[in-house]
């Protein structure tokens, strides 16, 4: 077993915390860790209320974090793989598509999936959208309850403004010198 965040905590308490770390599915969680199942929601909603369970999980959380140098500079880098991803660089000069160990890094983490096929290779990159709304959100620029379907953000092609989806972007244009 792990070494225990807390010393407070019995074995149940510490294989709840741990099961939750698998899923955070407390409800499961509390089943793994020996709870009835008929009082296994209670029981859950129970535990994630106690402090030192709550402490032992954030803890336990950071610790996996920093073992695995999940930061924010490394998260956000991952994430500016996919919303700057360029679909060009997964073709060579004739237009036929690059065996994978001649793509770079940052075009391969952009990638989904990368299957052989009879006729070649087949890639599929993660979506733009939610990365860019990920990214949108952390710096800032996106509410955490909007998405860019509810938002007006428009961009300038040449002088005619094209409709893509920020109010806050909107709202700035005219001070540039933008729409009316």
């Amino acid at each position: 077993m792990a070494k225990r965040a807390s010393e407070e905590l019995n074995d149940q308490e510490q294989r709840f915390v741990d099961e939750y770390l698998v899923g955070f599915n407390a409800t499961q969680a509390a089943i793994r860790a020996g709870y009835s199942p008929k009082s296994a929601a209670a029981q859950a909603s129970r535990l994630l209320t106690k402090v030192k369970i709550a402490s032992a999980i954030a803890a336990k959380r950071s610790e996996i974090g920093a073992r695995l140098e999940l930061n924010a500079e490394n998260l956000m880098r991952e994430l500016a793989r996919v919303v700057f991803f360029d679909p060009a660089k997964l073709f060579n000069e004739k237009g036929h598509l690059l065996d994978p160990s001649m793509l770079d890094p940052d075009t391969r983490a952009a990638l989904g999936t990368i299957k052989q096929t009879d006729e070649g290779w087949d890639y599929k990159a993660h979506p733009k959208v939610p990365a860019i709304e990920l990214a949108m959100r952390y710096l800032g620029m996106l509410k955490q309850s909007e998405g860019l379907g509810q938002v007006d953000l428009t961009v300038f092609v040449g002088y005619e403004p094209a409709r893509i989806g920020s109010r806050k972007l909107q709202e700035a244009l005219p001070a540039a010198g933008g729409t009316d």
